[in-house]
């Protein structure tokens, strides 16, 4: 556990969302999530999946966690509950996929440091966001932006929460296929990019 996981500053600029706050997260954490999402479901691409939902959640929620053990607990009891779900749906024999871009990820997982860099990824990142199909991007901005939860986008938008749900997750592989096709794609930085630059832009 590094210095920062255990004083106030770290916890206070994980409630901001801070970049530097999810970077230490998933270097601490996000291998072993995937490694234990992995064995529950065994397939490696779904696994990472499931730990990225994982952060976004705790990160969405991120006001209500004042110390370090509570956010532990929380990504693995989350990770095992969205894993149990998985295997009890119709999606617990889906085929593994490629997930090359996690090993060129894990080699630039580091870029996002600079702010510099950063704002101008977090700017073109929007740009990338604005091309997704009307129905998935006007989703991911109610609910990351706008910070609606599904329920209430459902009834914004006149559908159903199954289909928002749907819609949600298809929108948030969407983007991260996109970014990654443009070299916008780290972990830290999309779930940055989702739960608080997306807030700001």
């Amino acid at each position: 556990m590094t210095v920062s996981l255990l004083n106030r500053d770290f916890i206070a600029r994980f409630q901001r969302g801070s970049y530097e706050s999810v970077s230490e997260l998933y270097h601490l954490y996000y291998a072993d999530l995937v490694e234990f999402a992995r064995q529950l479901i065994l397939n490696s691409a779904e696994a990472h999946h499931i730990a990225q939902e994982t952060f976004i959640k705790l990160y969405m929620m991120r006001e209500q966690f004042d110390n370090t053990p509570n956010i532990k607990t929380f990504l693995w009891v989350t990770v095992r509950n969205i894993c149990f779900t998985f295997i009890r749906s119709n999606n617990s024999d889906v085929p593994p996929e490629q997930i090359n871009w996690y090993m060129n990820e894990q080699q630039l997982a580091n870029r996002f440091n600079n702010e510099v860099v950063r704002n101008e990824a977090v700017h073109q990142a929007y740009n990338v966001l604005e091309q997704l199909p009307e129905q998935l991007r006007t989703v991911l901005l109610l609910i990351f932006s706008k910070r609606l939860n599904i329920p209430d986008t459902a009834e914004q938008m006149a559908t159903d929460v199954i289909t928002v749900g749907k819609e949600r997750m298809q929108g948030i592989r969407l983007l991260r296929e996109q970014l990654y096709g443009k070299q916008l794609f780290s972990v830290p930085f999309f779930i940055y990019f989702l739960v608080s630059a997306l807030r700001t832009t």
